[in-house]
């Protein structure tokens, strides 16, 4: 698996998220044993940048012609500005998207996308995951 998405996803998703319950709760097992061990994923080769163009409130707001990530609950929203947002950034057309945070015992989906992932396909699927 691509050790760099992983990480990136985790990134990502420890520095803009708010938890949020689910409509249909998930069982995850948080009490049993994880199977999942971090390290098996050996060292990151490359981090995708997700960048967006500002509002006019937010340009006033961070005084800058680009934003630095985005928040996953609120994803939909930042579509139409962010950068590139269909370029592939990932030609692995099966990937593992493992999220940890904030929960107890890291969870795995995985992934398939016979072109590759956008940057929107990458935003909006750990948007679907996390919820």
């Amino acid at each position: 698996m691509n050790f760099t998405f992983c990480l990136l996803c985790t990134l990502f998703l420890m520095n803009s998220c708010i938890p949020k319950k689910s409509e249909a709760p998930i069982d995850f097992n948080l009490e049993q044993e994880s199977t999942l061990n971090l390290r098996d994923y050996g060292t990151p080769i490359s981090t995708i940048p997700i960048l967006s163009y500002p509002n006019t409130e937010q340009k006033k707001e961070v005084g800058s012609d680009a934003l630095v990530g985005i928040s996953i609950e609120n994803a939909d929203q930042y579509l139409s500005q962010l950068i590139d947002a269909d370029k592939i950034v990932l030609n692995e057309k099966k990937i593992r998207l493992i999220i940890d945070y904030p929960l107890k015992k890291p969870v795995s989906f995985d992934l398939q996308n016979d072109k590759g992932f956008t940057r929107r396909d990458l935003i909006l699927t750990i948007q679907e995951k996390y919820k």
